[in-house]
């Protein structure tokens, strides 16, 4: 069926009259969260009398960062408040059913639609966008009695994919649980300072002007950033490169397999460990890299303090007041204090982390599988190119 979206959604506005009428939530890539849940705190205005209603089954998104797929169809409550800033629908279930609009406003289709229909706005991150071009952008979407199957389809394999984010989220509660057992429950260990168990300390020599691109050529060195320490794992999602010329003279910043970087602006205290074989590398000033003294602590431990002791936290969390992050420095991080178990605890920790990881891993590699097969699914079925038995 051919339509244009404007015939499919219809923008509602429906205001509070009184604060903290329903709960406030917020909208991200990922879904619909409240607010209080997501960010540990009400991140809102004290007074949110104004703020949109958002019920059951409504369309809603953020019109500046629509581009990056920040929209989602509520679900999971029946009532809440979103900012004024943001744009709330309903569906017209005579052309589009909220559970296949779910699917099919989050296509690679619409998201090229959103990016169309939007221009550079004050930042990087942030479009503006012309809703009226958006609404009369031409859309060709199944009948509703194939929308219906679309959308089960779809949901079923959204459940799966939710176990295994169950069952992942389980093994590393559990690895918490067993290093909490072992030292945090009992007086193995001696109190220590993180300079005390550290070969080298050392912090980049500039901040986030660097030199980008997406391909590597000869004589460019890779430069590390917060974004390579995620969730106290080593991740790269976009390359940084100096040419060598710069390097020679920044040859002293150079991070080597085994040592730990720390993230010290942004999310701060997020570590990882530099991976083996993973070849030159520098780091900028937001990080600190540190070189255990393998006699004292294995670098996989000394991460593994940073990701799960409550002591550590604590102290970082000192670092933080209201809404203001203050941030790290190289004094904070050498005094933060952690009870230091003898190698041989640290290792007896590690054998079972390590059984553990790879069933993390297994598990990871099934979820992918699975969100692989909905990638696919979604491109052939919402397209049309696919049609399922009606």
């Amino acid at each position: 069926m051919k339509y244009k979206l404007g015939e499919c959604i219809e923008e509602i506005v429906d205001k509070t009259t009184e604060n903290n009428q329903y709960e406030v939530l917020s909208v991200t890539k990922d879904g619909i969260y409240s607010q209080e849940e997501f960010f540990k705190k009400q991140i809102a205005s004290e007074d949110n009398t104004g703020y949109k209603i958002i019920r059951k089954n409504n369309l809603v998104f953020s019109t500046m960062n629509l581009w990056m797929g920040s929209l989602d169809v509520l679900s999971n409550y029946e009532i809440g408040i979103v900012s004024p800033a943001y744009k709330i629908f309903k569906f017209n279930e005579s052309k589009m059913i909220p559970s296949f609009g779910k699917y099919f406003m989050k296509s690679h289709f619409m998201l090229e639609q959103y990016k169309n229909c939007s221009e550079q706005g004050a930042s990087v991150v942030r479009r503006n966008l012309d809703l009226k071009q958006l609404l009369d952008t031409e859309i060709i979407i199944p009948t509703v009695e194939e929308q219906c199957k679309i959308a089960k389809v779809l949901e079923n394999i959204d459940e799966i994919i939710n176990k295994y984010t169950n069952l992942i989220k389980n093994k590393k509660q559990f690895i918490k649980s067993i290093f909490v057992e072992m030292f945090e429950k009992s007086d193995e260990g001696i109190k220590t300072k993180v300079e005390d168990v550290c070969k080298e300390m050392k912090i980049g020599p500039f901040g986030s002007a660097l030199h980008k691109k997406e391909i590597r050529e000869t004589g460019e060195v890779f430069v590390l950033g917060t974004d390579n320490a995620v969730d106290n794992e080593f991740k790269v999602y976009e390359r940084r490169y100096i040419d060598n010329n710069k390097y020679q003279q920044l040859v002293k910043y150079t991070v080597h397999e085994g040592d730990m970087i720390i993230s010290m602006m942004g999310t701060i205290g997020k570590t990882a460990i530099i991976p083996n074989e993973f070849g030159t590398a520098i780091i900028s000033s937001h990080l600190c890299c540190l070189t255990p003294d393998d006699r004292k602590i294995t670098s996989r431990f000394l991460n593994n303090i940073f990701k799960y002791s409550s002591l550590i936290k604590y102290q970082i969390n000192q670092q933080q007041r209201g809404a203001v992050m203050n941030g790290l420095n190289l004094k904070i991080i050498k005094n933060l204090e952690f009870n230091l178990p003898s190698m041989n605890l640290q290792n007896q920790f590690e054998k079972i982390a390590n059984l553990i990881d790879k069933q993390k891993f297994e598990l990871e590699k099934q979820k992918q599988n699975y969100i692989d097969l909905k990638k696919g699914l979604m491109q052939q079925l919402l397209t049309g190119k696919v049609k399922l038995d009606v």
